[in-house]
C-alpha cells in the first residue's frame, strides 16, 4: 500500500467560465499518482462545482485551496462575496431544469461539506474521502 503524504497548494483562479477546467486540472496535478483514477474523478467533480458556483454567483478574487492527508481530501473555494445563505444546498428544494444541482452533487459525494463566513468574503468547503493507488474498499 502506497502512503500519501499531507500534500498542501493553493491557486488563485479568474471569474471566468474556464476556472472550473483549470481547477480539475490543479487536482488533477496534486493527486496524480498517489490516488486511484475514479477518486481523483469524484474530487475534481467537487471542485467543479465549487468553483463553478464561485465563478457564477461569488465575486472575485477566488481562490481554491487543496489540501490532501491521509484519505481524506479537503476542498477550499473562498470567494470575496458574504452571501453565506446562498451557498448551502437545500434538499428541500427542487432543481430547476438547467443548473441548481451542484451543491446537491457536492453534499452527495462529499463526506462533509459547509460554508463558512470569513473577512471580505466566504468558503465553501468539502471534505472527499480518497483512497492511495487503485485500491478498491467498501
Amino acid at each position: 500500500m502506497e502512503v500519501i503524504v499531507a500534500r498542501r497548494a493553493t491557486f488563485p483562479l479568474p471569474a471566468h467560465t474556464v476556472s472550473p477546467a483549470i481547477a480539475r486540472a490543479h487536482t488533477a496535478r496534486l493527486l496524480d499518482p498517489v490516488v486511484s483514477s475514479e477518486h481523483r474523478g469524484v474530487a475534481q467533480l467537487v471542485v467543479s462545482e465549487l468553483v463553478t458556483n464561485a465563478v457564477m454567483y461569488g465575486s472575485e478574487p477566488i481562490t481554491l485551496e487543496l489540501e490532501l492527508e491521509r484519505e481524506r481530501l479537503r476542498i477550499e473555494v473562498f470567494d470575496s462575496d458574504a452571501a453565506v445563505d446562498d451557498a448551502r444546498p437545500d434538499p428541500q428544494q427542487r432543481a430547476p431544469s438547467l443548473g441548481g444541482r451542484g451543491l446537491q452533487i457536492v453534499d452527495a459525494l462529499a463526506e462533509s461539506c459547509g460554508v463558512e463566513g470569513r473577512p471580505g468574503g466566504k468558503t465553501v468547503w468539502a471534505v472527499v474521502r480518497i483512497w492511495p493507488g487503485a485500491e478498491t474498499r467498501t
